[in-house]
């Protein structure tokens, strides 16, 4: 799901820049670079983000249940005699 959440991302930051290089009128070829520059840019930014929020939207959607707690360390504890096979 997070890759919808990415295109979101490219489409809300591409969209106004192609806008504006049409309306200045940038010639096809110069705003295909410049368009293809910026997506290599954004690529890891807009990839990490966009599972970042995804995480937080899942989360908040579908929180985790507190139910399974983590062992303390003395639950976790092994008593010295239980260790000596020997006996």
């Amino acid at each position: 799901m997070s890759v919808f959440i990415g295109y979101v991302m490219y489409g809300v930051i591409l969209a106004p820049v192609a806008l504006v290089l049409y309306f200045q009128q940038v010639p096809m070829n110069t705003s295909f670079i410049i368009m293809g520059v910026l997506i290599a840019l954004l690529t890891v930014p807009i990839f990490i983000y966009a599972r970042v929020i995804w995480l937080y939207i899942d989360e908040l959607l579908d929180p985790r249940k507190d139910d399974k707690k983590v062992p303390t360390q003395a639950s976790l504890d092994v008593g010295v005699d239980t260790l000596d096979s020997n006996k």
